[in-house]
């Protein structure tokens, strides 16, 4: 049943008044009222691969806050709501007025009856509603997974992974598991093709089955390759838990002393005065990746300063 609701106008009942408030905040609407009254040339700078560009002022992406700025020039109470919320101001909407005026159908803002006419005039049914919300929702799913799925292809996070999974390795083990990371990585690679052959759907195109099929074969073989290597070199879960089990309690014990050695002799950096030659002592530093100014008491036999540079070693990681 008709009746006055907001900003005084005759909404149809309360569904399409709530549904033209929330639209007047969505930038789907701003985009169909600015290309329904500013010419294309108003616009064209951000439409398009421009979309997506750096905004200089740092407000977010170029496309939308230039659309919200154009859409604030046409609707008064939007661009109150944007100035007072900090997304644009009232110089910038201004500015753009005086410029490209001339480029719009109306000289002066639309009043709450032109938007809702418009909107009447041009809004979705529902089930073209629920099919653009569907959509919107598979792309956002989309990009999530493209960008999880990009970690999968990068060597360094394999490589992390894959040395996580061991308590101890040494110079050669690390070598090993560089070689294991890239040959995983190029296998997951290969995996990515193979998922961008198919459609939105899922399906693979009968054209393309022979190549779907050819890199699906070398990511199974790859993985195949990487998991035998990993067994017969004594790195996967079994060998190393059966290696647990069999050591006595004096092994262990050797074992520990020998890594305490090994990390002794890596990062340990011995002080010595370089008058009298005296040691004063020992220090591990736990980074070794940043740069570090030590300094020492005097030096209790001749009573000069010492101080020492510590420079930072190459990251195992990052400069691999």
């Amino acid at each position: 049943m008709p009746y006055e609701g907001e900003f005084g106008l005759i909404y149809e009942n309360k569904d399409e008044e709530r549904l033209f408030l929330q639209t007047r905040r969505l930038n789907g609407f701003h985009i169909g009222v600015v290309k329904a009254y500013f010419e294309e040339e108003a616009y064209q700078s951000i439409s398009g691969e421009h979309w997506y560009d750096p905004e200089p002022k740092g407000r977010g992406r170029l496309g939308h806050f230039g659309m919200n700025l154009r859409y604030a020039c046409l609707d008064h109470w939007y661009r109150d709501q944007a100035i007072k919320d900090g997304k644009i101001t009232s110089d910038e909407v201004s500015n753009f007025w005086a410029a490209w005026r001339s480029k719009c159908r109306v000289n002066k803002s639309l009043s709450h009856a032109e938007l809702l006419k418009h909107w009447r005039d041009n809004r979705k049914s529902k089930a073209a509603r629920s099919s653009t919300n569907k959509r919107k929702r598979e792309r956002r799913r989309t990009k999530t997974w493209q960008r999880n799925f990009q970690a999968e292809r990068d060597p360094n996070l394999i490589y992390r992974r894959l040395r996580a999974t061991m308590p101890t390795t040494s110079t050669m083990d690390d070598q090993i598991l560089r070689a294991y990371a890239r040959m995983l990585a190029e296998a997951n690679d290969l995996l990515w093709q193979a998922e961008q052959i198919k459609c939105d759907d899922g399906v693979v195109p009968e054209e393309r089955l022979q190549d779907y099929a050819k890199l699906i074969d070398l990511n199974n073989k790859i993985q195949k390759q990487v998991a035998d290597l990993l067994k017969s070199h004594g790195y996967d879960y079994q060998a190393r838990r059966s290696r647990r089990e069999t050591q006595t309690a004096a092994e262990v014990f050797d074992d520990f002393v020998e890594q305490a050695a090994v990390l002794f002799d890596q990062r340990a950096v011995e002080l010595v005065c370089k008058k009298c030659e005296l040691s004063l002592g020992y220090f591990i530093r736990h980074f070794p990746t940043v740069e570090f100014t030590l300094s020492t008491p005097d030096c209790p036999r001749c009573n000069s300063a010492v101080q020492a540079t510590l420079y930072a070693e190459p990251d195992e990681v990052v400069d691999a």
